[in-house]
């Protein structure tokens, strides 16, 4: 190929005497070079053009003069191709160095306890006597994604619940202290299996996070009043004051039951699930980590015994972020031993 045939790129017929360099857009005939290489071109030829002064060209173009000395060695070197992007990426890629071991104990932990994240697992591992960062347990849960070695369920996005019309009831004093155990939050949650629902009950210790859960076939202030009595036999500290929504369920006889026992209750004003928090976050709880992981009984009694199992695993096993990763059991403990006139027993705790 002549030549004075040879043409810049995207620019017309050039002749090799005119402009210096051209003889490296052989190798365009092949292969049309990027913009960006067309650019760095475009500078180097008016380097050449312009007395092949570095600085005056990288003012001219915006570039550092070290740029444009480099453009210009790259087309020495390696023509066109020289011009180029190149990968960044280093020669020597940083390898994972977690023992085998360790991996395989994260993901049975993960996929047991599908939707608790790396600090609550770090936590499982210390006490098994692995230490791991949380760091490290999130980069081995994304390769073992990646991989496809990891079986997680998919995270379901529940429907918004229809809001209950509540009555006018005492609100909790906005100064009112829970410096002790006592205080609870209660509330109730439907769970469907076709045309059947299944009542889930649950009472959550303010302080402590001590939880007594329960199912009931209806949701009457009959369920309502038993489910108190329970909770005052379960929990090994007097209860002083309870704090519900306006539902049915908690009137009535739940009512007449709280009063004769000497328990002040208080109801959580409209549309705030926010006054409900600890309650409010023990079912978000269920719903991730229980309802959505595990295959529900679809009756009362089949489903009473699955929550014993799991509110075992709740109070015993699964660390609690706004507890400093202690089990509700830990804390409860460790508050009692602060209590040099605390006489609750710690044998009762379920």
């Amino acid at each position: 190929m002549p030549r004075s045939k040879l043409r810049a790129p995207g620019g017309p017929r050039l002749k090799s005497s005119a402009i210096p360099r051209t003889r490296y857009l052989v190798s365009l005939s092949t292969a049309a070079p990027s913009l960006a290489a067309q650019h760095r071109y475009e500078v180097v030829r008016w380097y050449e053009e312009h007395g092949r002064v570095a600085r005056l060209t990288a003012r001219h173009f915006g570039h550092s003069p070290d740029t444009v000395s480099r453009w210009v060695r790259a087309l020495d070197a390696r023509g066109m191709r020289g011009l180029e992007e190149r990968s960044r990426r280093p020669d020597h890629v940083r390898q994972p160095t977690t023992p085998s071991a360790v991996v395989i104990r994260i993901r049975e932990l993960r996929e047991q306890y599908p939707r608790w994240g790396r600090e609550k697992l770090r936590v499982l591992l210390l006490r098994e006597g692995t230490s791991v960062s949380a760091k490290t347990i999130d980069r081995t849960l994304a390769r073992l994604r990646r991989r496809g070695q990891l079986h997680e369920p998919p995270m379901v996005r529940k429907a918004a619940q229809a809001r209950l019309r509540q009555a006018s009831r005492p609100r909790r004093p906005a100064g009112l202290v829970v410096d002790r155990p006592g205080f609870l939050q209660l509330d109730s949650q439907e769970q469907r299996f076709g045309r059947k629902a299944v009542f889930t009950f649950a009472a959550v210790d303010f302080l402590t996070r001590k939880r007594v859960i329960s199912a009931a076939s209806q949701l009457t202030s009959a369920a309502g009043a038993r489910f108190l009595a329970r909770v005052q036999e379960r929990f090994p500290f007097p209860i002083w004051a309870v704090q519900c929504d306006g539902g049915h369920e908690f009137r009535g006889e739940f009512a007449l039951a709280a009063a004769a026992a000497g328990i002040t209750q208080y109801t959580n004003r409209p549309d705030y699930p926010q006054g409900n928090g600890r309650v409010e976050r023990s079912f978000l709880t269920d719903d991730q980590e229980f309802h959505e992981v595990e295959e529900l009984a679809s009756t009362a009694e089949g489903l009473e015994r699955q929550l014993v199992v799991w509110n075992r695993v709740y109070e015993e096993i699964r660390p609690h972020q706004a507890l400093g990763y202690l089990t509700p059991n830990e804390f409860y403990a460790k508050w009692v031993a602060e209590q040099p006139t605390a006489t609750a027993g710690l044998s009762e705790m379920s």
